[in-house]
């Protein structure tokens, strides 16, 4: 999904920070570049410097017939009024520390919140005389029985005698003093939930979650079905990274299933090892969960991790777990009543998690941005490169396919929603940076590159204006695979080549930072974007795919107006929150779909 501009930017940092929108509840995949796009690299370098261009670049067949011709139909709509609500862990606030919203899915009758409490360092009950002496007289005197329980307790005291920078001067001089302030292991993070009918009151709710669940890391719904995918890190006794994946139907009563990350295909043994749960689905005979994984040390002398990646792992309940084959890497996993849909550039359906059938997309070059459950169907939201989006509604084995016409939404849209529920946040209007022409000389040739539905390039030789090489691709009719879309232009790390279509011999090699340059000229000369001005985003809810609520949501100050980043349609009844970074900035409303 395109990052929302300005007034999404300081509401999309937190949302990353808190694992909430690109993981916690589901789905908002990454940016897509489905196109040869110039470099905005500057940078000057030599000429004799540029690699060679790579030749691997795989030509996409001429034309492009889907799988899926998907039906039509006109959707009805319907608007709201918002009406504020409270915000679900205000009780929390009041007694220990903020306590932000992780996720919101609809449960039972009503909305189920869910954030993590982190417990507070532990202290040791006294330090080693060698590290007490290291602190001056007036700071050992505050603690005459003894250090207090957690670390901010002992802060709070400090700073309220002033000597909390003495004892950070101490702690930055003397490392082992730290270590020995942190030696005692710390809790690991508590699940709390709220639940509410409609917003207006907000009842905590017990959680039995399993203990090395770790923090909220992707969480899907099914029905009355909530599943949840955490990792614990590795310990200082050397255990390994744990992920776990914890399915319920209570709070109380739990599947749960454990992937020690040693067992992960080419990972190296390193402390520096991160690895995250992006996506997860279950049943009740199977799960799946989508592992990003990554040395952020970097590769590792006779290893055969060579950089991040994603793997896709499933397993009956009281099976091992396998690899599966699957070749799709989304954001997106949903449980079906036939099985397991994977929806990222195609559609990939399971029975188990393990094998899977993968079914194109009902147009070229589209990739999924958002998605969730409707009945025994599912909703996704899918977008072009070149600026066309689509509403459409899959079958539960992804083969049927019904296209959802909204007009009032137009074309160049962007969503995101947590995969719960048929509810999401829609950007509208977005200007398509693949509308561009880009024209460019070097080495007594002029290269014109033009983006859009058609992309396409033409090679002249500036001393007789002669065309000698030139293509174009409609991508509304063609599938783009591998490299590029091009026989004869290729896009190499740091340099663009130009191939005689006659020879194959190469005619003009244009480096990336010429190209990039060019490419910022067309944009205004210094290096930055025009700013477009406030985004268009619109709260779209539905619960049968006929009739829908689209709501606009209105900008207030730029400074200080976030969007939503928290939605969730329950029956008529559809929620929004966003998140902040402390009491009271969080902003809850309910709409209703209105018969």
């Amino acid at each position: 999904m395109r990052s929302i501009r300005r007034s999404r930017s300081t509401a999309g940092l937190l949302a990353i920070a808190l694992l909430v929108a690109a993981s916690a509840c589901g789905s908002d995949p990454p940016d897509q570049q489905l196109l040869p796009v110039p470099t905005d690299a500057t940078e000057d370098t030599d000429d004799s410097d540029v690699a060679e261009a790579t030749d691997d670049t795989d030509v996409p067949d001429a034309t492009w017939a889907p799988a899926v011709t998907p039906t039509r139909t006109s959707a009805s709509l319907v608007t709201s009024t918002a009406v504020t609500v409270s915000v679900p862990f205000g009780d929390i606030v009041e007694e220990s520390q903020y306590v932000p919203v992780q996720c919101l899915v609809p449960w039972g009758d009503g909305f189920l919140a869910l954030g993590m409490e982190y417990p507070g360092q532990p202290l040791p009950e006294q330090l080693p005389p060698e590290i007490a002496e290291l602190f001056p007289p007036e700071v050992t005197a505050l603690f005459p029985d003894g250090l207090p329980p957690t670390q901010q307790e002992a802060m709070d005291i400090l700073n309220e005698a002033g000597l909390l920078d003495i004892v950070m001067d101490v702690l930055d001089e003397n490392p082992e003093a730290m270590d020995a302030l942190q030696s005692a292991p710390r809790p690991a993070p508590e699940m709390v939930a709220s639940w509410s009918t409609n917003g207006d009151q907000w009842v905590p709710t017990e959680v039995a979650a399993p203990v090395d669940i770790g923090a909220i890391s992707s969480v899907a719904v099914a029905g009355d079905r909530l599943t949840f995918a955490g990792a614990l890190p590795p310990t200082v006794d050397g255990d390994p990274w744990i992920i776990t994946i914890a399915s319920t139907r209570d709070l109380e009563n739990w599947n749960t299933a454990s992937l020690p990350v040693t067992e992960l295909g080419g990972l190296p043994d390193a402390e520096s090892t991160w690895v995250a749960p992006i996506a997860v689905a279950a049943d009740d005979e199977h799960w799946v969960v989508r592992l990003v994984l990554d040395d952020m040390s970097g590769p590792v002398p006779g290893s055969e991790y060579s950089g991040p990646r994603a793997e896709l792992w499933s397993a009956a309940w009281d099976g091992e777990p396998a690899m599966s084959d699957a070749d799709e890497q989304s954001w997106m996993l949903l449980a079906t009543s036939e099985g397991f849909l994977d929806l990222g550039s195609g559609i990939g359906f399971s029975p188990d998690g393990q094998t899977w059938t993968d079914t194109p997309v009902p147009a070229p070059n589209v990739s999924f941005q958002a998605a969730a459950p409707l009945g025994d169907r599912t909703l996704a939201l899918t977008g072009t490169p070149y600026g066309e989006s689509s509403i459409l509604v899959l079958d539960a084995v992804g083969k049927t396919v019904t296209e959802v016409e909204i007009p009032e939404l137009g074309d160049g849209f962007s969503a995101w929603n947590s995969t719960s529920s048929p509810a999401f946040i829609v950007e509208t209007g977005l200007p398509s940076p693949y509308e561009q022409t880009v024209v460019v000389e070097h080495d007594g040739f002029e290269l014109t590159q033009e983006f859009g539905a058609v992309v396409g390039y033409r090679l002249v030789e500036l001393s007789t204006g002669e065309v000698v090489a030139e293509e174009s691709v409609d991508l509304r009719t063609t599938q783009v695979a591998g490299n590029g879309p091009f026989e004869h232009l290729t896009e190499g790390p740091r340099n663009i080549t130009v191939s005689d279509p006659e020879t194959g011999a190469t005619i003009v090699e244009i480096p990336q930072h010429v190209m990039g340059r060019a490419w910022e000229d067309e944009r205004g000369g210094d290096g930055t974007t025009v700013d477009p001005g406030p985004p268009d985003l619109w709260l779209l809810a539905t619960t049968d795919g006929e009739t829908w609520l689209l709501h606009d949501l209105e900008e207030g100050d730029p400074d200080e107006w976030a969007p939503p980043l928290l939605v969730a349609v329950n029956g008529t009844t559809v929620l929004t929150g966003t998140i902040g970074w402390e009491p009271g900035a969080d902003v809850w409303q309910r709409y209703t779909i209105a018969e």
